[in-house]
């Protein structure tokens, strides 16, 4: 099975679930703070994911992390499916410039990161010691964002797949040498908010075997 990137659901123990995904989301960084001249982002970003579904596609103009991300959440903001942007690009400075994407469509609860996908992200990631990939993924409104108005809050799901490739010894050889990374963000109640930290239910009862991410 792919790795999956997901909305929280009502599992075998939702009170423990839900409570270890807002435990962990207080580790997180805060919701970014995008300004006017990210706006830039929005059309290409939309174009892309219209134009390319399913496909690499190289973008005219590199654009800025915090231009993607916005982009990202304009397209994603109001759709009732989960989609998974994904950005091809480069560390410069505090930023990232990103070349290219990959945009993948899923159900309304979740979205697979596709063999295609997971490939293309290894082969780009170990291409050069700078480059970086941000994954970008939504969630619908449902009954959690509703009820609370939070905060973007990433899932178990989601957070297992971010262990998944963060503890590859590659990646945490270039991220203590000050390379590129592979970096997760989540648009959701309009905003958008990069998640870092692991599943802390995981790591006092780890998923039953024959669990994938």
């Amino acid at each position: 099975m792919p790795p999956l990137v997901a909305t929280p659901q009502l599992n075998q123990n939702p009170f423990a679930e839900i409570g270890s995904t807002f435990l962990s989301s207080c580790f997180d960084p805060c919701p970014v703070s995008p300004r006017l001249a990210d706006e830039a982002g929005v059309a290409a970003v939309r174009r892309a994911c219209l134009r390319h579904d399913g496909a690499l596609h190289r973008l005219r103009v590199p654009l800025n992390r915090n231009a993607y991300l916005v982009g990202c959440l304009d397209f994603t903001e109001h759709e009732p499916r989960e989609h998974l942007i994904i950005g091809f690009g480069y560390r410069r400075g505090s930023t990232t410039r990103i070349d290219a994407l990959l945009h993948l469509t899923g159900t309304e609860t979740a979205v697979a990161i596709s063999p295609a996908a997971h490939a293309a992200i290894g082969q780009f990631f170990h291409s050069d010691h700078r480059a970086e990939v941000l994954l970008f993924h939504n969630h619908p409104k449902n009954w959690l964002n509703i009820a609370f108005d939070n905060d973007p809050l990433a899932s178990a799901a989601d957070r297992q797949t971010l262990a998944a490739y963060l503890l590859q010894p590659a990646h945490i050889l270039k991220s203590i040498t000050g390379g590129g990374r592979i970096r997760f963000y989540l648009g959701e109640n309009g905003f958008v908010r990069e998640f870092v930290t692991p599943s802390l239910l995981n790591l006092v009862a780890p998923p039953p075997p024959g669990h994938h991410v």
